[in-house]
């Protein structure tokens, strides 16, 4: 009797202990299911259209990408735009092409169309749909009207400093063309260099008028930056750059201007510097192109007879001297100059020459 209580308690004890056991739960199959059976839930749910309840039945906590991306586009069928760009933000760090489309489609609706066109370029052409290919193509026109619209600007406030200028009113157009370079960013574009190089070139000439050498060659200098083959620019340069003493600089600039256009008053300029500079024979040679070119050119002539002057070339110089006695007028300083330099070969201040 006392053998069966024993064995009644060990019957016991071996039941409690679990000798039928089922088999463990496989929890991961278990949630791949659930998922499949959400999926299936939202898909059911999208035919029927019922878009809010997609909303609601999607976790705001959800991980899988499928559900999220279906609640997303949920949200924007029912214009909730600012969780649109809420959870799109979210998703988009996971790679969804999904959700970059929305949120393009998102920001465009907002008018940030920055954010649009930065989330349309992440796009394949194939990711493109048609909703998409319709606000793109909008907003090209968008961009190209603004684009005229903001060139004509441009153009009006460039032609206004220009008239300000040749009314010397250096100081009007100075403060429209510095005002134009600090607000009006699509100068700065590429299609639009031509009108920058015209602003610095501008501000270059009404710096100079207004005694500010310094300044004028920094804008005239961004201006050769921005095209270095500008004849008027590269001109002016070596104009400013003479007249402060900078003969070897000048004849840098003024070269590659003749080189350029060909300017007879450009190679007279060249000429000159080569007087400068005490390199008379250089000068001479010029000078005489010039003068064959131009004969009736008074100071081409005398910038000529001044090469002769300093080369000790008496037979020309006195040639040249008395065509120029009789051209210049009585009383005038160059005229004085000449006729000095014909009778003892001394002139008074030989070292003055003219443009």
């Amino acid at each position: 009797m006392r053998t069966f209580f024993v064995m009644l308690i060990f019957l016991n004890i071996f039941l409690l202990c679990g000798c039928d056991k089922k088999k463990p739960v496989d929890n991961e199959n278990l949630t791949v299911i659930t998922n499949n059976d959400k999926k299936a839930e939202v898909d059911n749910l999208l035919k029927r259209n019922k878009l809010k309840d997609i909303i609601l039945y999607v976790d705001e906590n959800e991980k899988d990408l499928y559900l999220n991306e279906k609640k997303l586009f949920a949200y924007y069928k029912t214009g909730d735009i600012q969780n649109v760009i809420k959870l799109g933000n979210i998703l988009k760090e996971q790679s969804s092409i999904e959700s970059i489309k929305l949120l393009a489609k998102a920001n465009y609706i907002l008018k940030n169309y920055r954010q649009f066109d930065i989330n349309l370029r992440l796009l394949n052409p194939k990711d493109i749909d048609n909703e998409l290919e319709n606000m793109q193509k909008s907003y090209n026109n968008r961009i190209i009207n603004e684009k005229k619209q903001n060139t004509d600007d441009l153009k009006a406030k460039l032609k206004k400093a220009e008239q300000y200028y040749n009314q010397m009113n250096y100081v009007d157009a100075i403060d429209i063309l510095e005002k134009t370079t600090k607000n009006d960013s699509i100068i700065f574009e590429k299609d639009n260099k031509v009108f920058l190089r015209d602003t610095y070139y501008l501000l270059g000439l009404a710096k100079e008028k207004m005694n500010n050498p310094d300044e004028a060659i920094f804008f005239l200098r961004k201006s050769n930056e921005i095209e270095s083959d500008h004849v008027e620019t590269l001109k002016k340069l070596g104009d400013i750059y003479f007249l402060r003493g900078r003969a070897s600089l000048a004849l840098t600039y003024f070269k590659k201007a003749y080189e350029l256009s060909g300017d007879v008053n450009i190679l007279g300029n060249m000429g000159i510097c080569y007087l400068n500079n005490h390199e008379y024979s250089k000068a001479m040679e010029i000078l005489e192109k010039v003068y064959e070119k131009e004969p009736d050119n008074i100071n081409a002539a005398y910038n000529l007879f001044l090469s002769y002057y300093y080369l000790g070339k008496k037979l020309d110089m006195k040639a040249l001297g008395g065509k120029l006695m009789l051209e210049l007028p009585n009383g005038s300083d160059l005229k004085a100059r000449v006729e000095s330099a014909l009778n003892d070969s001394n002139m008074e201040n030989p070292d003055e020459i003219h443009f």
